[in-house]
């Protein structure tokens, strides 16, 4: 009767590490995928970003395709004119958030780089 009890007390101890185990191992792969997700997202913004500013430079830094790519921006861009001794410079900046929810992180990030 005792060997069959501690059988039964030990079954009941592999049963909980296993879903513990199977419960930390999904909650990683969330948290990855998540990770991948963002890395991803700010890849596509970059990518984003360097093609607005191939358009600025493409059209000589004219004003109205500068609105027309703040118009149609799936993201928050801003784009500031400088000129300086003659030449046109344009700080292009594109800003996006960084979510993950299941650490409660909401943070915001920008990226800016200029078209000469």
């Amino acid at each position: 009767m005792t060997f069959y009890k501690f059988s039964v007390t030990v079954q009941m101890k592999n049963t909980i590490e296993l879903y513990m185990s199977i419960i930390i191992i999904t909650i990683f792969g969330v948290l990855a995928a998540n990770m991948i997700a963002i890395n991803v997202e700010a890849n596509n913004v970059r990518s984003y970003q360097n093609s607005c500013i191939q358009a600025i430079e493409n059209s000589g830094h004219d004003q109205g395709v500068i609105d027309q790519l703040i118009s149609d921006s799936p993201y928050d861009l801003s784009v500031e004119r400088i000129v300086s001794d003659g030449s046109v410079l344009s700080k292009v900046q594109v800003g996006y958030h960084y979510v993950i929810p299941l650490l409660n992180v909401n943070e915001y990030y920008s990226i800016s780089g200029l078209a000469r």
